[in-house]
């Protein structure tokens, strides 16, 4: 989900509070201004970032991750996913 808007801080923010509620954070680049990963109980790895007036949420779903996969792994590939998106971003 990617949202452009003036409220994409409020929006980053209090969901991070949500995130921090069900599972502790983890640091991870993305190129974002802030971003924060962590592994939801049902839906797995996810990372939120956010980088001016866009806020970013990705996710790897649950039940694609071999038995015993590295959740940190999966957040930094996503952080690394991020990146790469708001560069396109910003070409458009």
């Amino acid at each position: 989900m990617i949202e452009v808007n003036d409220h994409a801080d409020v929006q980053f923010r209090g969901l991070r509070m949500v995130a921090e509620e069900e599972a502790p954070l983890r640091q991870v680049a993305s190129g974002c201004q802030e971003s924060y990963g962590y592994v939801d109980s049902l839906l797995g790895p996810r990372l939120a970032c956010l980088d001016g007036n866009v806020y970013l949420t990705v996710g790897w779903t649950a039940d694609a991750l071999p038995t015993g996969g590295d959740d940190q792994a999966i957040i930094e590939a996503l952080g690394e996913m991020a990146h790469e998106t708001l560069i396109n971003l910003r070409r458009t």
